[in-house]
């Protein structure tokens, strides 16, 4: 082939092309190699002793060409990567002084130029520089480095999925499932992992993310091992590209501890529910925040309220304390409260509270708070209605005052008669000296001179009958009292009238 018709040829390639002939002569140098090196045509045909290889390595050494014109001379040239086909060769290299000095990495392909007898007549070489495309693939195999990196030293289980297939699983989602790595990687699917009954939910997942309709998911589900333990996993993952093909990367992690836990938390949640709503009193939960995140049965019982009705603190004073001076006093003392216990976190249970509410019917009730701090950092209020036990107290109260004033005055009347008991004591006293003094005075001294005078026996029987019964009439007088003529006889008492 002539020279002229090959340059219009190569001109027309989009690489940079360059031949020579059997003497290693230049024979065509293309516009594309023009442009690639800076030198031009003119300053390159017809050079030989390597002179083609000055514009890329800044000195004379042997190409990929000569390997075509001279087998053998494989140690005089090196490359980053070299292969043969047939008469074809290619190769890839870095050239540092190519791009103004930055360097440019090339891949180049030799061939032989033959005559129609097939004889050698010289060799062609097409260089193109493949600077971004390695450059890409750098960064790509530095992102891929850093993310097998992270990946690897990653708490959680990463994965890479395309056509339900696992393409890449880390050594913790190995450990998670109960496989090897070798054996998950093109051989395990997304099916064989997953519960059976909770397929359905991942494959739809999948689906979504797939076709573009979701980028990114967020959800749990089970898996079951290669021993068939059942585990509770958390999922994130998003659509990203394999090989150039749509794939699904994501991180799991195993929660079945937590799951247990919360499973844990929440039977005693329940039971906790069941207790309060059994309970004669009322308790609302509530945050730090004043949002109301709980009302036992007794509380709606008492004051009527639901959630609806008072979601938070501030809404409860509003309609409990209507009256704004009784409604700052509350606030006052729940504050003030509330900042003890802030204070000091091991504080529990502060003083009783108690306030008159208006409950959602408008009646009042006189209600009994107590506040406490549980550890989960939320507040529990209890309420008890002690309206009727309050009646009862001042019921009482007014009573005990009523029976004071009673006891006051029984304790005067008693003392009145006391006195006139023993005003009556003395007149009685004085009656029976009387009686005593009046028969001792009267009628003894007569009875005594009857006795001396001159009857008859008769008579004198009568009188002293008279003397005897007398005499047991005014005995009793006699034992009581020591009367000043109790010893006196009959005459001497005459004689002292």
């Amino acid at each position: 082939m002539e020279s002229w018709s090959l340059t219009a040829i190569t001109d027309f390639l989009p690489d940079a092309t360059f031949a020579i002939d059997i003497g290693g002569y230049v024979i065509v140098w293309n516009r594309a190699m023009e442009i690639m090196t800076g030198v031009h045509r003119e300053d390159m045909l017809g050079k030989g002793d390597y002179a083609y290889s000055i514009p890329f390595y800044g000195k004379r050494r042997s190409m990929l060409i000569d390997l075509v014109m001279h087998e053998g001379k494989e140690s005089d040239v090196s490359y980053n990567y070299i292969k043969k086909q047939g008469n074809t060769i290619y190769a890839e290299d870095y050239v540092p002084v190519l791009n103004d000095g930055m360097g440019a990495y090339l891949w180049g392909t030799a061939a032989p130029l033959l005559d129609d007898n097939g004889d050698y007549q010289g060799a062609l070489e097409s260089i193109r520089d493949i600077t971004e495309r390695v450059l890409i693939e750098k960064k790509l195999m530095d992102s891929e480095r850093k993310f097998r990196g992270l990946a690897e030293k990653s708490v959680a289980g990463v994965y890479l999925v395309q056509d339900g297939v696992f393409k890449y699983v880390n050594l913790k989602l190995a450990q998670i499932s109960g496989y090897s790595i070798d054996e998950m990687i093109d051989k395990v699917t997304i099916e064989d992992v997953v519960f059976p009954e909770d397929w359905p939910i991942v494959e739809e997942n999948v689906r979504k993310r797939l076709s573009g309709e979701l980028e990114s998911l967020h959800y749990e589900f089970r898996i079951r091992t290669k021993n068939q333990q059942v585990k509770n996993t958390e999922v994130y993952s998003s659509l990203t590209v394999y090989q150039g093909r749509p794939a699904v990367i994501g991180t799991l992690l195993d929660i079945t501890q937590r799951k247990l836990a919360e499973n844990a938390l929440e039977e005693e949640r329940q039971r906790f529910l069941i207790l309060t709503d059994e309970a004669p009193f009322g308790i609302v939960l509530f945050n730090r925040g004043g949002t109301y995140t709980y009302l036992n049965r007794k509380f709606k019982e008492i004051f009527g309220y639901d959630l609806y009705d008072i979601p938070d603190g501030r809404t409860w004073f509003r309609k409990a304390y209507p009256d704004a001076g009784h409604r700052h006093k509350a606030i006052e003392a729940w504050f003030s409260d509330v900042d003890k216990i802030e204070e000091n976190i091991s504080m529990t249970v502060e003083e009783k509270w108690i306030f008159t509410v208006i409950c959602k019917d408008k009646k009042e009730k006189i209600i009994c708070f107590i506040m406490l701090r549980l550890p989960t950092g939320e507040y529990l209020m209890t309420c008890e209605d002690i309206t009727e036990r309050k009646k009862t107290e001042e019921a009482l109260e007014k009573r005990e005052a009523e029976l004071e004033i009673k006891s006051i005055n029984l304790e005067e009347m008693n003392a009145a008669l006391k006195v006139l008991l023993k005003e009556r004591e003395n007149d009685k006293m004085e009656l029976e000296e009387k009686i005593l003094s009046n028969v001792k005075d009267l009628v003894f001294p007569y009875i005594e001179k009857l006795k001396k005078s001159r009857i008859d026996s008769q008579c004198m029987t009568y009188v002293n009958i008279v003397e005897t019964n007398l005499n047991d009439i005014v005995s009793p007088f006699l034992q009581k009292m020591g009367l000043k003529y109790a010893n006196l006889t009959p005459t001497e008492i005459e004689i002292a009238n």
